[in-house]
């Protein structure tokens, strides 16, 4: 199964399809038959399909050796093709380095992501490059706050795109209860009060993880 690289070891693309309800598992669909073609490709890692349980997200989380393996790759004829397969939908894609990362491992074991499992939280930063530097600090300081006030939290991994415009928080619970009992401890308020306020728009959406490959079995 696919393990976050907590430090920086692969090159981390993250992907943000905005679906309706009605169109999500299309969505899921296309993702899903693109995988063949992807295992064949050089570089290729892992590959995983997360599901929001609004509808209003299909988010993948890909892994390549490096940069230049992902970018030769959406570069070629292949990788057009399965672009032009899934651009009927809106998205939103960067390439991500990981700049904090925390979970209840006592051994820092990197967070894998497998199907079915912990809730993941996919939380989006939408900054500037001007103000992501210092977000990103105030992320490394609140994220042991997190640890601090709430026992559901399994993992919680900030990624900081690199050309400035976002970063996204890939969080990991063991229920909705415990997610939501975090919007109670200071700074990390919905209200117009959370320590992003200023710095950056924050949206945030809960999901099933729904395809990995190489897939948990095969592990």
């Amino acid at each position: 199964m696919p393990a976050i690289s907590i430090n920086n070891d692969v090159a981390t693309a993250i992907a943000l399809y905005f679906s309706t309800s009605k169109n999500q598992q299309e969505i899921i669909d296309i993702l899903t038959a693109s995988v063949e073609t992807l295992k064949q490709q050089s570089g290729f890692i892992s590959f995983s399909i997360h599901k929001s349980q609004d509808g209003l997200r299909v988010a993948t989380y890909e892994q390549w050796h490096n940069q230049a393996d992902y970018e030769a790759f959406l570069n070629s004829a292949t990788g057009k093709a399965l672009s032009a397969q899934i651009s009927a939908f809106p998205a939103e894609s960067h390439l991500f380095e990981i700049v904090t990362s925390q979970s209840i491992s006592a051994n820092h074991v990197p967070p894998k992501i497998i199907t079915g499992g912990f809730i993941t939280h996919f939380a989006e930063f939408r900054t500037t490059p001007e103000n992501q530097p210092r977000l990103v600090e105030l992320e490394k300081e609140y994220i042991v706050k997190a640890f601090e006030n709430n026992t559901g939290l399994v993992s919680a991994n900030f990624h900081r795109s690199l050309d400035g415009l976002m970063t996204i928080n890939y969080g990991q619970w063991i229920s909705q209860e415990a997610f939501n009992d975090i919007f109670r401890s200071p700074g990390f308020e919905s209200t117009g009060s959370g320590y992003w306020v200023g710095l950056a728009e924050n949206e945030f959406h809960l999901y099933d993880v729904v395809f990995t490959e190489p897939a948990e079995e095969n592990n």
